[in-house]
């Protein structure tokens, strides 16, 4: 599909996976083939992350002290035509609020 794209493409939201290591604090080691996989499955499309302003962590898993670990789950990815079509376009991170993920703000 990414190969016949030709128009500005974007894909936003939670995906469930961190990029690296530097994007999870806490719980278990990272599964390497996991993270792969995504950046595999970004590759593959022609997509790249849009960087983000705000906190590196958008999801908290909403416990405490010991046990609490925190993700970088959400992003924005985009290919090159939409990047090129919306060069001004930056990413924050919202404050959670009521969500156990931080809601992103794209700006432009």
């Amino acid at each position: 599909m990414a190969r016949d794209m030709t128009v500005p493409w974007l894909v936003g939201g939670d995906f469930n996976v961190i990029w690296d290591e530097e994007e999870k604090f806490g719980g278990l080691p990272v599964s390497l083939n996991e993270v792969d996989d995504f950046r595999h499955c970004a590759n593959t499309c022609n997509l790249v992350d849009l960087g983000f302003k705000g906190s590196i962590f958008t999801w908290w898993n909403g416990k405490a002290e010991e046990v609490y670990i925190f993700k970088r789950l959400d992003r924005c990815l985009a290919n090159i035509e939409f990047q090129q079509t919306f060069p001004g376009l930056e990413v924050t991170h919202l404050s959670k609020i009521g969500s156990d993920h931080s809601p992103l703000l794209l700006k432009y």
